[in-house]
């Protein structure tokens, strides 16, 4: 875009323009020198060709999105058989519609990529729905995913794994804790195949994350076992009190936060057992223990 109120005419060096977004041309209020001939009207163009413009003003479409195949930018037969004084068609047209919409959406996914990455992405939704993720951790996972596709073939690798993956590394990029375990349980991929995916996406893309923190996963663990804010705001103290001994570096984080809270959940007398916890969590009692000890002796 140019800003046209601050140049400065060569010819009698005057400041004064006047903009014409209709000659689409800035010049000179002085001299009349034409002074930019190819400006761009950045204002809502609220022209009106019917009366629904009239009330809606919004004739811009649907913004682009990773998570369709052609990224939102083809267009659609609308599914309703009427005209547009809103009479209903008959039989003939309707017959003609209809397969209109056949040869359309056809068209739109015609060659055995675009049939792949499109069941990839329907895929992806119903995981990323299931998990209740929104919308940015969604299209940065289907961008990693085409990311992926793009610079390595997947010949050999299991589809379903590497969506896998790839949601899994857009919610730690992102900062929303879920647990290879829930991501497993969604996608029907195990646990060691979606970690061993993750690392290929990690060698080809080489993400940029910090390690997760064990509060981030406090008060989804609490909700899900139903116990209280004391339980959350003891299992944040247990946890501050942890780090400052270094008894958390190097553990795995969920373990780390599902000790505090078996801890939190002992002391606020809202005792969870380490069963429950460890199935919330998606780890095992064993380990469960082994941290428990070590941060309750200390």
């Amino acid at each position: 875009m140019i800003i046209a109120e601050k140049i400065q005419c060569p010819e009698c060096n005057s400041t004064k323009n006047i903009t014409d977004y209709v000659r689409a041309e800035v010049f000179c209020n002085n001299c009349g020198l034409v002074l930019d001939e190819s400006i761009i009207e950045n204002k809502p163009e609220w022209r009106s060709y019917n009366t629904n413009d009239n009330e809606n003003k919004n004739r811009l479409g649907s913004p682009i999105t990773l998570m369709l195949h052609d990224k939102g930018l083809s267009t659609n037969i609308g599914i309703y058989n009427k005209d547009h004084n809103g009479n209903n068609l008959n039989s003939r047209k309707k017959t003609k519609f209809y397969r209109l919409r056949k040869l359309d959406t056809k068209t739109k996914i015609s060659s055995n990529k675009d049939k792949y990455l499109f069941n990839a992405l329907i895929n992806l939704e119903r995981m990323s729905s299931s998990l209740d993720l929104p919308k940015n951790v969604r299209e940065n996972a289907a961008y990693i995913y085409r990311k992926t596709i793009k610079m390595s073939s997947l010949k050999g690798r299991s589809s379903i794994g590497i969506l896998a993956a790839s949601l899994y590394a857009s919610c730690k990029m992102c900062n929303i804790p879920r647990t290879l375990h829930e991501i497993s349980i969604v996608s029907k991929v195990p646990e060691k195949n979606i970690g061993r995916y993750y690392k290929f996406l990690n060698k080809l893309i080489k993400f940029r994350i910090h390690p997760p923190s064990p509060y981030n996963y406090l008060n989804r663990f609490c909700n899900d076992l139903d116990l209280g804010c004391d339980v959350v705001l003891k299992s944040k103290e247990i946890l501050k009190e942890a780090d400052d001994k270094d008894l958390t570096k190097g553990r795995n984080p969920i373990i780390c936060a599902a000790a505090s809270i078996y801890l939190a959940s002992l002391v606020c007398q809202s005792r969870r057992t380490q069963r429950e916890i460890a199935e919330v969590a998606g780890i095992t009692e064993l380990g469960l223990r082994n941290v428990y000890k070590i941060i309750a002796v200390y």
